[in-house]
C-alpha cells in the first residue's frame, strides 16, 4: 500500500488534519472516537458526511425508517412537509380548507383533498386550488398576460365553434 503524501508536517495540538479533503481544521470539525489515537476520526464531519451519503445501504436505510416514520404517523409527517415547504402548519391547512368549505378558490368545486397555492416570487400562501386549477396556473407561469391571453382566446373562438356546429359542409 503506497503511503499518501502529508500536506502539512507539523500541525498545532488544536487542528487535525482530514484524510480525505486534507485540509488542517480545528478539532470541533471532527466526531470524537476513542478507537483513534487523536481520539478523533481521521475524516472531517463534512467528509464523513458525504461518504455516509454516498453507501447505497445508507441511503437505503435511511428511506426505509422514513417511509416507516410517514407511514405511522401521516399527519406528523404532513405537518412537517408544509412547514418545510410553505412555511404553515397542518392546523393552518386544515383552517384555510374549512375556510373555503373544501372548495377550490378558483373552480369552486369540492374536493377532498386541496392543494397549497402559493406565489413562486413571494413563496406566500394564497389559498388551496384543486388539481386541475393548481396545475392551470402552474402551466400559464403565474403569467397575468398568459391567462388574460387565453381568455380572449377562449371568448373568441367559442363563438366560431358554435358556428361551425350549426352549418353543415355538405350543403
Amino acid at each position: 500500500m503506497a503511503l499518501r503524501k502529508r500536506i502539512f508536517k507539523i500541525l498545532p495540538k488544536e487542528l487535525l488534519e482530514c484524510a480525505r479533503c486534507h485540509w488542517a481544521l480545528p478539532l470541533s470539525e471532527f466526531y470524537a472516537n476513542k478507537r483513534y489515537k487523536s481520539g478523533y476520526k481521521t475524516t472531517c464531519i463534512e467528509c464523513n458526511n458525504k461518504v455516509r451519503k454516498m453507501n447505497p445501504k445508507h441511503l437505503k436505510n435511511s428511506s426505509l425508517s422514513a417511509a416507516k416514520f410517514r407511514k405511522k404517523n401521516p399527519r406528523s409527517a404532513r405537518s412537517f412537509q408544509l412547514k418545510g415547504l410553505y412555511g404553515i402548519t397542518i392546523e393552518d391547512y386544515d383552517q384555510m380548507y374549512a375556510e373555503q368549505r373544501g372548495c377550490c378558490k378558483i373552480c369552486g368545486e369540492h374536493h377532498d383533498k386541496l392543494y397549497i397555492d402559493h406565489c413562486h416570487t413571494t413563496d406566500k400562501v394564497r389559498g388551496l386550488l384543486c388539481p386541475c386549477c393548481n396545475a392551470f396556473i402552474g402551466m400559464a407561469k403565474e403569467n397575468v398576460e398568459i391567462l388574460t391571453n387565453a381568455i380572449q382566446y377562449i371568448k373568441r373562438h367559442s363563438n366560431v365553434g358554435m358556428q361551425n356546429l350549426t352549418t353543415s359542409k355538405t350543403g
